[in-house]
């Protein structure tokens, strides 16, 4: 009778169980507005975006002032002096050859990089900014329509904030040239909004409401098709806040739309995109698959061994499902339960989504891939931080379930199970910022060892002549796995490039010629002193990478020795010196 009472006055107030005694009126009134299912209006999306916008930077706003351009940053803010104004950065970076760096056919991100780089210049800081707002559109984007889909505003709210901080995809926050993936996100999530509301519409309304949600879809999947895979999950959210005849005339709509933009997107040959054969693809799925898996039973950090065995997750939802479907009509946690269980399956499914247009890519982008790569999990991210949350929601009504079996918990059994949720989600929080954290300070170490270079090469190297190769010896490649400091060509080129403001300048840095870096062999690293040029080799270079002798720089950063290289000779010394050329 006790949990009969609980039940009723939970339906009464329009929430789940996680109530407890009564309050005082104004805690009670505070605690309906709280939990409260009715659909987001704008002043509560105002208001949750202006909290994301203060989580972001208290979480990450320190990188703003410590963190800096990192790999393609370089490239592109220098590719953007040499072109000029916007349409014309832009249309450059739309290139495939010409360019440092190019948004690989991407139309959206051509756009967004080109008016980035035109209002910020290579002002790192003011990268990050907008990176970081991103993020909390995103979170934002999340919990409006969460809202939309009738979850309560703690629950919605707590989850787009989880987001901000799931660190197995926290590289789009720390990282202007992964901030892209961002905007496409939000754009679909938009677009998803404008739907949801055109189905409350009628007449002509409804034709305008779902065609701004289709110019959004467009924009998402111009700026990256990381998006794709949302599009078979719009029945499903049509659905729910409709029929199936509207649900699926829209979706007929969505797709058509999607077959017609993905003809624009292979035409245009985005970079890192591998179509393969159908068997290579089911192949690269299935292993795509595993390690998602691995990622979730590690509570989405991808450092670290297994937290929770996936068998144990397995036997938690299969406990839920028999619990909420054997359980009488009468018991308190029965209509919970079956709630979450179904919003852990649809995180699920969002998981598969976010990664489906990874299934035609190399094999760089995987889930467990650490630093610029876990760029691979930001549109599963919100799936992973929603089924992460439904299975601790789901422990907490068995604990509720469990101590009702207990005389003398029986009348507290809800509060119980609602404690033992919020403590598991507190510490997986507390999990996420420690990680995002470590994270960060990586970042800002790669950052602090760039400074180092480019001092070193303003304050002890003369400026080059036009068309020379500078050389950069002594620094290491990573400060973490795949965190990356001046390791790559393009990015040292264009750094030195905005340093003498030269766009016929080179640079190399050593760790991408070592033995040891990825791709390259003892046979194929280091550098050929030729008898009229230097040549780097490794996985980067080629024969026309070589420059001739009296353009070669050399530079030690430690030690802040420089030289001009003039001969064959002195080329073979300075290189012997470095072990692992």
């Amino acid at each position: 009778m006790r949990l009969e009472g609980i039940r009723q006055r939970v339906a009464a107030i329009g929430v789940e169980s996680e109530v407890s005694a009564p309050a005082a009126p104004s805690r009670k009134s505070f605690r309906l507005n709280l939990l409260a299912r009715s659909g987001s209006s704008i002043r509560e999306g105002a208001v949750a975006g202006a909290v994301m916008v203060a989580a972001a930077f208290a979480v990450y706003g320190i990188h703003v002032v410590r963190g800096g351009f990192i790999s393609d940053d370089w490239a592109f803010a220098a590719d953007h002096e040499r072109f000029g104004g916007l349409a014309s950065t832009a249309r450059h970076f739309l290139d495939t050859s010409g360019t440092l760096m190019n948004t690989g056919g991407r139309l959206g991100t051509a756009i967004y990089f080109a008016t980035d780089y035109t209002l910020f210049g290579s002002n790192a800081a003011l990268h990050i900014v907008v990176a970081l707002l991103l993020a909390a559109l995103m979170s934002t984007g999340l919990f409006v329509v969460l809202r939309a889909l009738g979850l309560a505003r703690l629950h919605a709210g707590s989850i787009a904030l989880l987001l901000l901080v799931f660190p197995a995809a926290d590289a789009p926050r720390l990282w202007p040239s992964a901030s892209t993936s961002q905007l496409a996100i939000s754009l679909y999530l938009a677009g998803v909004i404008l739907a949801l509301r055109g189905l409350n519409a009628s007449g002509r309304a409804t034709i305008l409401w779902h065609s701004g949600a289709l110019a959004c879809y467009v924009a998402s999947l111009l700026t990256y098709e990381i998006t794709v895979g949302g599009f078979a999950l719009t029945i499903l959210l049509y659905r729910l806040r409709a029929g199936w005849s509207p649900a699926l005339r829209r979706w007929a709509v969505d797709l058509a739309v999607l077959a017609a933009s993905l003809v624009y997107v292979k035409q245009s040959k985005p970079y890192g995109v591998a179509w393969g054969s159908l068997s290579d693809r089911i192949d690269r799925a299935r292993a795509i698959q595993g390690e998602a898996r691995e990622l979730l039973t590690r509570l989405g950090v991808q450092a670290g061994s297994i937290r929770v065995p996936f068998l144990v997750i397995v036997l938690l939802v299969v406990a839920a499902i028999v619990a909420a479907f054997m359980l009488p009509a009468s018991s308190a946690v029965r209509s919970p339960l079956r709630r979450w269980l179904a919003i852990a399956a649809g995180g699920a499914v969002a998981i598969g989504a976010g990664y489906v247009s990874f299934v035609a890519t190399d094999a760089f982008y995987m889930p467990l891939r650490p630093g610029i790569g876990n760029r691979t999990n930001i549109a599963a991210a919100a799936g992973f931080v929603v089924l992460i949350y439904a299975l601790a929601m789901l422990v907490g009504y068995l604990v509720a379930l469990a101590a009702s079996f207990v005389r003398t918990a029986r009348s507290s059994a809800v509060p119980i199970g609602g404690a033992v949720a919020g403590i598991l989600l507190v510490g997986i929080g507390a999990l996420w910022l420690h990680q995002v954290r470590n994270d960060r300070l990586a970042w800002d170490r790669a950052e602090t060892l760039n400074q180092r270079t480019l001092t070193v090469l303003r304050d002890r190297v003369a400026k080059p002549l036009g068309g020379s190769t500078i050389y950069t010896f002594g620094m290491p490649g990573e400060t973490a796995p795949l965190v990356l400091p001046f390791t790559t060509s393009w990015d040292l080129t264009g750094a030195v490039r905005l340093l003498w403001h030269d766009s016929t300048l080179r640079g190399i840095p050593s760790a991408s010629i070592v033995r040891s870096y990825s791709g390259n062999t003892p046979e194929n690293s280091g550098i050929a002193c030729r008898k009229d040029r230097a040549q780097p080799r490794g996985f980067f270079y080629s024969a026309k990478d070589a420059s001739p002798y009296g353009k070669t720089v050399f530079v030690d950063v430690p030690s802040g020795r420089s030289l001009i290289v003039r001969d064959r000779r002195t080329c073979q010394a300075w290189t012997a010196r470095y072990s692992d050329l």
